[in-house]
């Protein structure tokens, strides 16, 4: 079990400081890989299937995490993986269409990834309060939403006025700046030897994750191209719509997560699921006409900040349940890959075939019914426990 002491608001707030550093770096120049890609000349399907192979590759180091959590603990790993992912945008940069450094991107991306978000959603169920998850989950979305807001036009004006040099370097040493924060927090233990049933335990939030790497890498990366083209492949124009749209939509999250916390966990997931359908809907229509495209995105930022609040706190509320938090990310982690790595390659091979980029965003849809329906039976199940309880 978790101590008290790995839940207070100190470390909390560290873990907020880091969050929030984190994410403005990834929002000056993160958010550009797909139009980067486009704009250096690699193809569409081969955008996707490299979205594949990091995932695919991510999957089987995951095993290599426990390891190093085991060496370093779970805060120190952590840390390890916030600064190896600094070299994904160092790789980024260099890239000239298909090449050498398309590869070396795949590699730093799947092992800076891989070992920071298997830790990251175990270190937030560690230091946040488990009757305030809604609301915690909301401030740290609200946190996202502010480097959304700040992040984009900064990017997208150095990577058009300056060169891609300066705006991933730039990047890269803030996110290694991000890990500093976390050396704050107290370190919670964890299992170094797998208790019965730890992987088992993670069945849950696999399914769940599972149905958001279908709809990120699918439909997420199909509306990035759009996005793309619809602004007229410029990224500072791309930057400013961005920022605009997540101005918009900063408050969504912060209202669903307070209907998580009080009981209308149900009805939360069955408007974000309305919403999000709605914005999918909406993007596949807005082809390449930029005031559709700008409209599908403040839509998309709106119903956006519904998505997370709504989905994490059943997670996280299965981690601190779970025998070993760790072992349950492992697994959790496992199944959004194997859904973004379906779904990858589901894209290219329809992008290959030259369906259009709007049909591969509605196939989305079908993921995200199915994720409403693990979300509605997860609640039901701890609401009817805490009615028996009483």
């Amino acid at each position: 079990m978790i101590p008290a002491a790995a839940r207070s608001s100190a470390s909390f707030n560290y873990f907020l400081a880091h969050t929030g550093l984190y994410q403005f770096s990834s929002n000056l120049a993160g958010v550009f890989f797909v139009a980067f890609m486009l704009r250096q000349g690699v193809p569409q399907p081969l955008v996707f299937l490299s979205m594949a192979g990091v995932f695919a590759l991510r999957f089987c180091l995951r095993p290599l995490v426990v390891e190093l959590a085991k060496v370093a603990g779970l805060r120190g790993a952590l840390v390890v993986g916030t600064v190896v992912s600094c070299l994904q945008y160092l790789t980024l940069a260099r890239l000239q269409g298909v090449d050498v450094w398309l590869l070396a991107w795949i590699a730093a991306t799947a092992v800076g990834d891989g070992i920071y978000w298997t830790l990251f959603h175990v270190m937030f169920a560690a230091v946040g309060d488990g009757d305030k998850l809604g609301r915690q989950t909301s401030v740290r979305q609200l946190m996202f939403a502010a480097a959304s807001v700040g992040g984009p036009p900064i990017g997208g004006l150095m990577l058009t006025a300056f060169s891609p040099w300066v705006a991933f370097t730039v990047a890269g040493l803030m996110r290694a700046a991000s890990s500093l924060p976390l050396l704050g927090i107290a370190e919670p233990p964890f299992e170094r030897e797998a208790p019965s049933g730890a992987y088992r335990a993670g069945a849950f939030g696999a399914a769940v994750f599972m149905t958001d790497g279908w709809n990120i890498c699918g439909a997420g990366v199909a509306w990035a191209m759009i996005s793309f083209y619809g602004l007229g492949e410029r990224f500072d124009s791309l930057g400013l719509a961005l920022s605009a749209a997540s101005a918009v939509g900063a408050a969504g999250g912060f209202v669903i997560g307070r209907l998580v916390d009080l009981g209308h966990a149900t009805r939360a997931v069955l408007v974000n699921l309305l919403a999000a359908v709605s914005v999918l809907v909406a993007q596949s229509a807005a082809a390449s006409h930029p005031t559709l495209v700008v409209g599908a995105m403040v839509f998309a930022a709106l119903a956006g900040g519904l998505s997370i609040p709504t989905m994490m706190p059943a997670v996280y509320g299965a981690i601190k349940g779970a025998p070993c938090a760790l072992r349950f990310q492992f697994a959790t982690e496992g199944g959004w890959d194997t859904g973004a790595v379906a779904a990858s390659l589901c894209a290219a091979g329809l992008a290959w075939l030259g369906w259009p980029l709007w049909s591969i965003v509605l196939s989305a849809i079908p993921a995200l019914m199915v994720q409403a329906g693990l979300l509605v039976s997860k609640y039901k199940s701890r609401t009817d426990a805490v009615a028996l309880a009483n």
